[in-house]
């Protein structure tokens, strides 16, 4: 009796695995069918939303923001280079942190940050150049794209996709970041 009541409680549960597998692929045929545009023609949420999340831009595969209680939420792409970041910590010991220099990126990205900064939030830094330096946590990507960010450099760019903001939030430390690496392209 108890190995059937097992075989009965088995067949539920692939059952309820393959039915959800089924929903999620409905899903996604879904929003194929619902958008056939590009992508920067069909947003996700429109300027009401009572969620109190508020789009900064139109959404595509580089960016997705959402400004909600004067935090942005998203994922952006950034452009700049690896480049490690020396500074005294605490205790007046020295750090040396992986950080991506940013030449450019979108402006409410670099806005918020550098705002952070302004307010004491010492995660992030401005170089003496008055750059932003993002603090970066290279476990986020592969062995094969951390050895191609480490080869970057001022005069060989790269784009960076970053999720902000880092989930979960927890204490960074020193070197700690406030974002997620998705990936890189050259």
């Amino acid at each position: 009796m108890k190995a059937l009541h097992k075989l009965l409680i088995l067949i539920i549960i692939i059952f309820m695995s393959l039915l959800g597998i089924v929903i999620g692929i409905k899903y996604q045929q879904s929003i194929g069918v619902a958008c056939p545009k590009s992508d920067s023609e069909c947003p996700i949420l429109d300027d009401t939303s009572s969620s109190g999340y508020t789009p900064v831009e139109q959404c595509d595969k580089t960016q997705c923001l959402f400004e909600r209680l004067d935090q942005i939420e998203g994922y952006t792409t950034v452009k700049g280079y690896y480049r490690p970041y020396e500074y005294v910590g605490w205790g007046n010991t020295k750090v040396i942190c992986d950080s991506f220099e940013i030449v450019s990126g979108s402006p409410t990205v670099l806005v918020h940050f550098r705002n952070l900064i302004d307010i004491g939030n010492t995660v992030n830094v401005l170089n003496p150049q008055g750059n932003l330096m993002l603090k970066i946590n290279l476990k986020d990507l592969t062995v094969n794209d951390q050895v191609k960010l480490k080869a970057s450099s001022s005069g060989n760019l790269l784009e960076l996709l970053i999720l902000l903001p880092k989930l979960p939030q927890t204490e960074v430390g020193d070197c700690g970041s406030v974002i997620n690496l998705i990936g890189i392209r050259q």
